[in-house]
C-alpha cells in the first residue's frame, strides 16, 4: 500500500505508452488525499489519466486536475484513464482538453466497479470517436452520487454522451450536465450516449 497526502505536479510534461498519469502510473491500493495537477501535457497510448493512468482498488479524496492536455488512444480520462474497484469523492477536472479513440472520458476513460462522490467536469473539452462521455466515457458497474458536467464541449462518432457514452450496470443519482455541447453520429445523448 502507498499513502499520498499533498501532492502537487506543476507545468510539467509527462510522456509514455502505457499506464500514464500525472501523478502516477499504475496506481495498486494507493490511498490519494489532496492532490493537484496544474497545467501539464499527459501523452501516451493506453491508459491515460490527468492524475492516475490506471487504477485499481484505489481511495482518491479531494483531486483537482486543472489545464493541461490529456492526449492518448483508448481509456483516456481527464482524472483516470482505466478504474477499476476504485473510489473517488470531490474531484474537480476544470479547464482541460481530453483526447482520445475509444473510451474517452471528462473524469474517466473506462470505469469498472467505480465509486463515484461528488465529481465535477468543468470548462473541458472532451473529443474521441467511439465511447466519449463528459464525466466517463465506457462504464460498467459504476456507482454515481452526484456529479456535473459543466460548460464543456463532447465530441465524438458513435457512443456519445454528456455524462457517459456508453452505460452498462450503471446506478446514477443527482447528476446535472449544463450548458454543454454534445455531438456525435450514431447513439448521442444529453446525458447517455448508449
Amino acid at each position: 500500500n502507498t499513502d499520498i497526502k499533498k501532492a502537487l505536479v506543476k507545468r510539467s510534461w509527462i510522456k509514455g505508452e502505457d499506464d500514464v498519469g500525472g501523478l502516477i502510473g499504475n496506481s495498486n491500493k494507493t490511498d490519494i488525499k489532496n492532490a493537484i495537477v496544474l497545467n501539464s501535457v499527459i501523452k501516451g497510448d493506453d491508459d491515460v489519466g490527468g492524475l492516475i493512468g490506471n487504477s485499481l482498488k484505489t481511495d482518491i479524496k479531494n483531486a483537482v486536475v486543472q489545464g493541461g492536455w490529456i492526449k492518448g488512444d483508448h481509456d483516456i480520462g481527464g482524472l483516470i484513464g482505466d478504474s477499476d474497484k476504485t473510489d473517488i469523492k470531490n474531484a474537480v477536472v476544470k479547464g482541460s482538453n481530453v483526447k482520445g479513440t475509444y473510451d474517452v472520458g471528462g473524469l474517466i476513460g473506462e470505469s469498472n466497479k467505480t465509486n463515484i462522490k461528488n465529481a465535477i467536469v468543468r470548462n473541458s473539452g472532451i473529443k474521441g470517436d467511439d465511447d466519449v462521455g463528459g464525466l466517463i466515457g465506457k462504464s460498467d458497474y459504476t456507482d454515481i452520487r452526484g456529479a456535473a458536467v459543466q460548460d464543456s464541449r463532447v465530441k465524438g462518432r458513435d457512443d456519445v454522451g454528456g455524462l457517459i457514452g456508453d452505460s452498462d450496470e450503471t446506478d446514477i443519482k443527482k447528476v446535472v450536465v449544463q450548458v454543454s455541447w454534445v455531438k456525435g453520429r450514431d447513439d448521442v445523448g444529453g446525458l447517455i450516449g448508449d
